[in-house]
């Protein structure tokens, strides 16, 4: 299996991205504020802004703009500290890209739209460019903070803390990892290829189709019905709060529009095929995703502060997420390294070696060519055998001079399954004891070309470095083994256990399937086992710094090449690998990549640390000449290179597009779409005309 995550930029990241200073400050010069709008995105839509004064939206336009054949909008106006709300409203000629109807040549049809139709969304303040994006989910959030209530039952009012508690919940109402203030919708069906536009493109296609089919609730309709009769009630420090039946509705109706929209595109996959070959899957695997992690976490009643959002959410928070990030796990990692380490470096386990051996040693000794399960010497087996009871109990030397000794029993019927259990068994050299095995029990169905083998049990194994008295045990809990040699395939799956005598452990399950096949090259004839699909769950305590690490590994494979011709275009095995890695301190690593065409890779970091969370995001295109102003993969010398890297922090607002010149890094800040700032060459991060040191 060669899918290997390489993500060697993180410690580019590691080592750039540390920051530390101050604040920003503002302007009399006017500014902008951009965005799209849409549910499918509107074309030549009315535009309009208004200054909200004392929690009342002012009456008076702050600007005005029309939206582009694109959905997007420019506004331009005079520079203020107070929220901004931005309307758009359709009109006779306004025309929406409808997600639900794909076209083969690669756009979605343009279809008119009710001119009545609304959308609303804001910023908290508009001191320089940035951007916003328009659309149902941030309409909700308008209708949310219209709504809000303070302790006593009184309106609140357009005021910071209850847009920014509406806010939170309308990032819940986006799919998982989607910021609807940020993300885009598609605006043609290749888009669907990016997850984020994948997950906003069903949610939206869902909203679109329930409308044509629901009786008696239109677009709008559609709309206000993910937040229909929810109260936020804000407490005096701005905390917000929901009913906990609200909550649930607001999930319950996520879902329904994911997986309508998810239903819709399924029903279009020859068209998306045409458009990109394995988009339907793509846009199906994205869907079913969202649609998992609502059910699983539902929407939380209460949100944090207008502060605490802030501080996590704004441009310091941002500074504080770059700087910190990586060197928080980082400092984990390696304390758990180290300690780790010093236990168990120099450890060596010679007797596991001779498990298996044993094991075979026995089924040759004890039940191969035999009418009952009775144990005699074999050809090649030094084992004296005697019955005791119902057990066979057996001492003898292997050839390398290990001491064999054991107790077991067992039954079988001859060519079909056999039941053994070693009652217990040990490997010792020079009377030091290497392995030791109790009830290892092993239960084997089959013909001569396939059966399955089950194992339960423990073997415990002794380290043999000098003056160590490590001592580790392996726990198997119905460990499956399946082989098929007419089909070629081969599966494992169960649950299984590590722990040690030094008080660290190991505790999960696996599941991998796979295929053996015959690959000839230039060096021979060689057998290959395949992986073609594998899931691991492992939870692990290291005792010493008290970290608790949860992994996680999901793989699917496609054997598709031909290893005895040139990998290629058309010749090769695309993969998808993701790696979720939890330690203690509330800080979760999660680490992808997949191949789905030859001539593209996609690999993604994400690191969430407490309230804070930073996502890496690369494209590496296939290339002959890799270079040093670029990030590039060596897979089996096949060259593969990314000529920026996208960061994003937090909720997505902020993000750092990253790039080298002649090896050296730098990289361009963003709000939204608009350019606010740069990481420098020279180490300095400058934004809104206040630099920040890197140290």
């Amino acid at each position: 299996m060669k899918t290997w995550l390489k993500l060697s930029v993180l410690p580019t990241i590691a080592a750039v991205l540390v920051a530390c200073g101050g604040g920003g400050g503002s302007t009399s010069t006017p500014v902008n504020l951009s965005g799209s709008a849409g549910k499918g995105l509107l074309i030549g839509a009315d535009v309009k802004a208004y200054e909200v004064v004392g929690g009342k939206q002012q009456s008076t336009a702050w600007a005005t703009a029309t939206t582009g054949s694109d959905g997007s909008y420019v506004l331009s106006g005079i520079p203020t500290s107070n929220p901004i709300v931005v309307e758009v409203t359709a009109n006779a000629n306004t025309l929406m890209l409808d997600e639900t109807q794909p076209l083969s040549n690669g756009t979605f049809n343009k279809v008119s739209v009710d001119s009545t139709l609304k959308l609303r969304s804001f910023v908290e303040t508009l001191t320089e460019n940035q951007s916003v994006q328009v659309n149902p989910l941030t309409e909700n959030a308008l209708l949310l903070a219209s709504s809000a209530k303070d302790s006593s039952g009184a309106l609140v009012g357009l005021t910071k803390a209850s847009l920014l508690a509406a806010k939170q919940y309308a990032q819940q109402m986006a799919p998982e990892g989607v910021n609807p203030f940020v993300a885009a919708l598609p605006s043609k069906p290749a888009d669907l290829s990016d997850d984020k536009m994948a997950k906003m493109g069903a949610m939206m296609a869902g909203l679109i189709e329930k409308a044509k089919t629901a009786p008696n609730c239109d677009i709008k309709c559609q709309i206000s019905a993910l937040s229909k009769d929810v109260v936020v009630t804000l407490n005096s420090d701005g905390a917000g709060a929901i009913d906990a039946t609200k909550a649930q509705a607001i999930a319950q109706a996520k879902v329904a529009l994911l997986q309508a929209g998810n239903t819709v595109f399924a029903s279009k996959s020859n068209v998306l095929g045409s458009v990109e070959p394995g988009l339907a899957a793509k846009v199906a695997a994205s869907a079913n995703a969202a649609i998992t992690q609502t059910q699983q976490a539902g929407i939380s009643v209460a949100t944090i502060t207008a502060s605490e959002y802030e501080n996590v959410n704004g441009v310091q928070g941002f500074i504080n997420t770059l700087r910190t990030s990586f060197k928080v796990t980082e400092d984990k990692l390696v304390n758990a390294k180290n300690s780790l380490d010093k236990k168990y470096q120099k450890l060596t386990f010679e007797g596991l070696d001779y498990v298996n051996g044993a094991v075979d040693r026995i089924a040759k000794d004890c039940v191969n060519n035999k009418q009952e399960f009775s144990c005699t010497n074999s050809a090649g087996s030094s084992i004296t055998w005697k019955k005791d009871g119902a057990d066979w109990v057996g001492t003898g030397t292997s050839d390398d001079g290990f001491q064999l000794s054991g107790r077991v029993r067992g039954s079988f019927v001859q060519n079909s399954s056999a039941q053994i259990t070693i009652v217990s068994a040990s490997v010792k050299s020079n009377a030091k004891t290497l392995v030791e095995m109790s009830n290892l029990g092993v239960a084997v169905e089959g013909t001569d070309t396939s059966g399955s083998m089950i194992l339960n049990g423990s073997i415990k194994a002794y380290d043999q470095s000098a003056g160590s008295d490590v001592v580790v045990t392996l726990g198997l809990s119905n460990l499956e083994v399946k082989g098929n040699e007419v089909e070629k395939t081969f599966g494992i799956n169960g649950e299984l256990s590590l722990s040690s005598n030094k008080g660290d452990s190991l505790v999960g399950t696996v599941s991998i399937k796979g295929i053996d096949r015959v690959v000839k090259d230039q060096w021979g004839t060689y057998n290959d086992s395949f992986i073609t699909s594998g899931t691991l769950t492992l939870k692990a305590t290291e005792a010493s710094v008290g970290e608790v690490l949860a992994l996680n590994v999901a793989v699917t494979n496609t054997a598709k090449a031909d290893l005895t011709k040139n990998v290629g275009a058309t010749n090769f095995d695309p993969y998808d690998v993701s790696a979720a890695i939890t330690l203690g301190g509330n800080t979760k690593l999660t680490l992808k990549m997949a191949l789905a065409k030859w001539d593209t890779m996609t690999q993604s970091a994400e690191l969430v640390s407490g309230k804070s969370s930073l996502v890496l995001n690369g494209s590496f295109a296939l290339t002959n000449t890799p270079s040093n102003d670029k990030w590039c993969n060596n897979e089996d010398n096949v060259y593969r290179c990314a000529s920026t890297l996208e960061l994003s922090a937090n909720d997505g607002t902020y993000k750092a597009t990253m790039k080298k010149s002649a090896g050296i890094t730098t990289a361009d800040l963003f709000k939204g779409t608009t350019k606010i700032g740069v990481v420098t060459k020279d180490g300095m991060i400058e934004v809104g005309g206040k630099s920040y040191s890197l140290y």
